[in-house]
């Protein structure tokens, strides 16, 4: 009986802490390119579980409604480009970088300037009077294509840019809509297929800088400090396991976007962050304010927590 009673007494001690430590919820928003993929992975391989987060990851279709989820409130968290993180501080919009995501490395291009393959065009100055492509006037792919043209030659307000979804850059391009579009990946490697890449817009910013990362309101993190430090361990780990475990992370991504196979194969991958470093943000806000984005320039510092 003694020996019966101390064994229910040594299992109510050791339930005690489980209860305790329930997961807690997290709300997640992110979208379905591969750059933004980090809480798929984390979610799939168990790395939120590990932290202690029941994280409930939802797939949008764009960063502007990642970002109406966490203003509105029904999301926790949510995915940005650095550049519109960049916008939303300068607007006074209290939204803070809580964790990495992707980076752009000029020896590994995930964003490119696609002409057709048989075009004429082979420079920068060939585009005067042409029409680019973009994925939304005045976003990252705008300021960083203005950089481009300025210091190959040709001033940047002597080409039209037209809004077009990058999903449908590649067929703008065959129907002559554009002469030239900066097409992100997975959509770049499809467009390859009928193009070719004209310049790298993205190295006129920095041959290297932090592209995009996640997010959460300046009062969320107030009262989450701690889920949102293992929201970033999560994320985080999970970004490194997907890039030393291509086979594996490109699995998930057939599952979670409803992608081929063969058409993952073929995408070029993203370069994870593992940490903030001022200097892969800076040049980004200093292009930025240079091609008038936002007002001015500001610290690097300002965009995200220096505690995690």
């Amino acid at each position: 009986m003694r020996r019966f009673a101390f064994a229910a007494v040594a299992a109510l001690l050791l339930a005690a802490p489980a209860a305790a430590q329930a997961p807690q919820p997290l709300r997640v928003v992110t979208t379905a390119l591969e750059a933004s993929s980090g809480p798929v992975f984390a979610q799939r391989m168990g790395y939120f579980r590990r932290e202690g987060l029941d994280a409930d990851v939802t797939l949008l279709r764009s960063g502007e409604a990642a970002a109406a989820a966490v203003i509105g409130g029904s999301a926790d968290v949510g995915v940005a480009n650095t550049l519109s993180l960049a916008i939303a501080h300068a607007k006074g919009l209290g939204l803070v970088l809580i964790a990495p995501a992707s980076e752009y490395v000029d020896t590994a291009p995930t964003t490119a300037l696609v002409v057709l393959r048989d075009s004429p065009i082979r420079t920068a100055r060939d585009l005067d009077g042409k029409t680019i492509g973009i994925i939304a006037v005045g976003d990252l792919t705008t300021i960083s294509t203005e950089a481009w043209l300025d210091r190959n030659g040709l001033d940047h307000t002597r080409v039209k840019f037209v809004e077009i979804p990058n999903a449908q850059m590649a067929a703008a391009l065959e129907r002559g809509t554009v002469d030239a579009a900066m097409i992100n990946s997975p959509a770049l490697q499809a467009a390859l297929e009928r193009g070719r890449i004209l310049g790298k817009p993205y190295g006129a910013i920095a041959p290297r800088f932090i592209a995009n990362g996640f997010y959460a309101k300046s009062d969320w993190l107030a009262r989450h400090l701690d889920e949102a430090r293992r929201f970033a361990r999560a994320v985080i780990d999970a970004q490194q396991w997907a890039m030393h475990n291509p086979a594996a992370s490109a699995q998930i991504l057939v599952d979670a976007n409803k992608l081929s196979p063969e058409f993952v194969a073929k995408m070029s991958r993203s370069v994870y962050a593992e940490r903030f470093d001022p200097a892969l943000l800076q040049p980004l806000i200093d292009t930025a304010a240079r091609y008038k984005t936002i007002p001015g320039s500001f610290a690097a510092t300002e965009l995200y927590d220096p505690t995690l």
